[in-house]
Order: C-alpha cells, then sequence, then structure tokens
C-alpha cells in the first residue's frame, strides 16, 4: 500500500485525462451526429423543393400553352413553341440551380460530421497519451530516484497505524 501512495497523483492524472477526453469525444459524436442529421434533412428539403418547382414549372407551361390556344395559335409552332422551350429551359435551370445549392449545403454539413468525428478519435488518442504520460512520469521519477512525495507529504508517517490516522486511539 505504501508503494501505491506516492503514485496517487499520477493514477488521478492518468484517470482525468481519460476522462476528459471521454467527455470531449462525446461531445464532439453528438455535434458530428447532429450535423449528419441536418445533412439529411437538407437533402430531403431539398428534393422538396425541387418537386414543388417542377409542378409549378408544368402549371406555368399549361398555362402558356392554353393561353396560346385560346388566343388561336398553334402551341407547337413559331414564336410561340420557342417561348415555351426558352421558358422551359429557364425553369428547368432554376430547378437544378436549387438542387446544386441544396447538395452544396448537405455536403458541408457532412463535412463538419466527419470532422466532428476526427475530433472524437483525437480526443480520445490524446487523452489517453496524457494518461500514459502521467503514468510514465511517476514511473521516470520513481525509478530515477527523484524526489516522489513521500507518504508523510500526505499526512501519514510509517510508524502511524490506520486507528491513528482516523484520529483514534
Amino acid at each position: 500500500m505504501a508503494f501505491i501512495v506516492p503514485f496517487i497523483p499520477y493514477i488521478v492524472g492518468a484517470v482525468g485525462a481519460v476522462y476528459t477526453a471521454k467527455q470531449q469525444a462525446n461531445a464532439s459524436e453528438y455535434r458530428a451526429q447532429v450535423d449528419e442529421n441536418n445533412a439529411t434533412l437538407t437533402r430531403q428539403q431539398t428534393a422538396a423543393e425541387e418537386e414543388g418547382k417542377r409542378r409549378q414549372m408544368a402549371v406555368q407551361m399549361g398555362s402558356l400553352r392554353a393561353s396560346a390556344i385560346e388566343t388561336g395559335f398553334d402551341a407547337n409552332t413559331g414564336s410561340l413553341a420557342t417561348l415555351q422551350a426558352k421558358t422551359a429551359g429557364e425553369m428547368e435551370l432554376d430547378v437544378l440551380t436549387s438542387r446544386y445549392r441544396g447538395e452544396l449545403e448537405a455536403i458541408g454539413l457532412q463535412q463538419d460530421a466527419d470532422m466532428g468525428r476526427s475530433n472524437a478519435k483525437a480526443a480520445m488518442t490524446s487523452g489517453y497519451l496524457s494518461a500514459f504520460g502521467s503514468l510514465a512520469s511517476g514511473g521516470a521519477n520513481y525509478l530515477s530516484g527523484s524526489k516522489i512525495p513521500e507518504a508523510t507529504n500526505y499526512g501519514l508517517n510509517n510508524s502511524q497505524t490506520g486507528e491513528q490516522i482516523r484520529g483514534r486511539r
């Protein structure tokens, strides 16, 4: 037992380093999961927006054809056909631009999630290395004969019994 007492600060330091690293890793993992969920949600919202724009485009094109037919133009020929093709092209470009923006946002969120997971792993590695360093430092001090705190520095001396330490005589 007396052998372990000088190492208590190093052991506590090691346990603390691992505990702190685990808390940091859990926080990073949680943020990564939130970012991943947000990326999925962004993709779903983008798909719904794209579908809505395509429906709106179909309605507008139908209205354009109906207006042309009411005025007596053949909707498939001449400048009206050119206008319809141009309008359809502009609407499709708008839809594709929305999809592109949504995908870029989702990719950014996914990258944040990946970075969060990487940070979680780094936190754990750092914690284990700190714990090892604390224990190695204590061991090196002991082996080199350096000043490792003796039991007397903890309010104990080798002649005291457990009863005397607790104040019972």
